[in-house]
């Protein structure tokens, strides 16, 4: 046996020299697959070819009966919790109505009483009162999944809401919640975010770092490139700063809304709790292509922006309002329409949360952010007086096609746009906008400012069309 043992052995010698041999040469100190790995590139995975728009969209319908009392104001929450601070400060605020969107897990007899304490101003929708919901999102909304909270935003658009407040159930106002997200802008003398080089794409921009004096922190679904590395967007003064703000996200002090990184990383580097310095009061609008993402905790929507308020079903909630936030950025932008971040407006008493169970369902943040921003980037706007509709409906298209949401959520998305029409809303139409350099003092920046979209008539509904 001595014999082929070793006849074994030098052939085996033979293929591990040949295989060294054949490999090129490496030098001392560069990756390979053993050291490095590789980042995340978006690739087209799939070509959609199934119905859009016009295809789905009942033209000849008439709007739905509104459920409700008529509401300008509304706060609409998801919780599977008993009523919380949080829920009864938006429920007692004056001239704001509420809306509340159970689970199979939330027991219903505290909110049926609060309801029934305040039937003019609180709605709770059971999981026994969603299934008999007259939109189409209804049925496809998954059980046990935050974008429940869809159909708490169309009954409040439904029921004729101008502002909408986007808020979580342990994210407790700080005072009496704004009027609109752009008025709310107005009075925060925001300053102007632009990339510093606007013809390159969108910029990451770090709100709470730039401009609200939290330097070692970071808004989650930031990518973590972006967190120490060099700022691509910079803020100024610009006197109509606030023209044209529809969405606008109220910071939170004490537990800011950062990702599990963060919140697992030691506290002498990386502090929490923490509230943002009184010192650094003045809100930020992004402009241009400057993106940060923003969430779904305490954010307002006014009317203009109501079609940005939907979470996709098919990815995990806490990637939801993220990849929502970037559809909704890239589509701003198209409408000429902006984003404003706020100072504190709510404090955070956060929930119970598994922070190394938050990173497992973070994960697509950390190696896909970014990979979402630059093929919506590639979307291509259509032409002034186009559809918004349109350009929602295309966004969620790209993102299914490059493998970054499910093929359900281009449905998903085709069922909201065919609700909001359902219920009355005119969508804005897309137009030109030429980002302005932040600090100009152009003829155009010296001009009195316009009124806020949410503040003038809107258009005629019309039935999203196909273009």
């Amino acid at each position: 046996m001595g014999c082929p043992r070793r006849l074994f052995a030098a052939a085996a010698l033979w293929l591990v020299t040949s295989s060294q041999r054949a490999r090129p040469r490496r030098d001392l100190g560069a990756s390979s697959a053993a050291t490095s790995g590789q980042r995340y590139k978006p690739q087209r995975v799939a070509t959609y070819a199934g119905p859009r728009l016009g295809d789905t969209v009942n033209r000849s319908a008439s709007p739905l009966p509104r459920p409700w009392s008529a509401c300008e104001r509304c706060g609409v929450v998801t919780t599977i919790n008993p009523p919380s601070e949080a829920i009864l400060r938006v429920g007692n605020a004056s001239g704001w109505c509420l809306v509340v969107v159970g689970d199979r897990k939330t027991a219903d007899g505290p909110y049926e009483a609060l309801a029934a304490a305040a039937p003019a101003t609180v709605a709770y929708l059971s999981a026994a009162a969603q299934e008999t919901l007259p939109y189409g999102l209804a049925s496809a909304t998954p059980w046990d999944h935050f974008a429940r909270k869809n159909l708490g935003y169309l009954y409040a658009i439904h029921a004729g809401a101008a502002t909408i407040f986007d808020f979580d159930d342990d994210n407790v106002l700080l005072g009496a919640p704004p009027a609109s997200a752009g008025a709310a802008a107005r009075a925060s003398d925001p300053r102007l975010a632009a990339p510093d080089a606007p013809d390159a794409g969108s910029a990451f921009f770090n709100a709470y770092a730039a401009s609200f004096g939290a330097e070692k922190a970071w808004p989650r679904g930031l990518p973590l490139d972006a967190i120490n590395g060099p700022a691509a967007a910079a803020a100024a003064d610009d006197p109509r700063a606030a023209d044209d703000v529809v969405v606008a996200q109220l910071l939170a002090n004490h537990d800011p809304d950062v990702d599990a990184i963060y919140r697992l990383g030691p506290r002498a580097a990386l502090p929490l709790p923490f509230d943002f310095p009184s010192s650094h009061g003045r809100g930020v609008v992004l402009d241009g292509g400057a993106v940060c993402p923003f969430n779904a905790q305490a954010t307002l929507f006014d009317r203009a922006a109501f079609w940005a308020l939907l979470l996709p079903a098919s990815v995990h909630g806490r990637v939801a309002d993220i990849w929502r936030g970037f559809v909704a950025q890239r589509v701003l932008r198209a409408a000429g329409l902006r984003l404003a971040f706020l100072p504190p407006g709510v404090t955070q008493l956060r929930n119970d949360h598994d922070a190394l169970a938050d990173y497992m369902s973070e994960r697509p943040l950390y190696e896909k952010a970014d990979a979402v921003v630059r093929v919506l980037d590639g979307v291509a706007p259509h032409r002034p007086g186009g559809s918004v509709a349109r350009a929602v409906e295309d966004a969620y298209v790209a993102l299914y096609e490059h493998g970054l949401v499910a093929l359900d959520d281009v449905a998903y998305a085709q069922l909201w746009l065919a609700d909001l029409y359902a219920v009355g809303l005119a969508l804005p139409k897309l137009r030109r906008h030429k980002a302005r350099t932040p600090g100009a003092t152009t003829a155009a920046a010296r001009a009195p400012s316009r009124p806020s979209p949410s503040s003038t008539a809107a258009a005629t509904a019309t039935p999203p069309a196909r273009q």
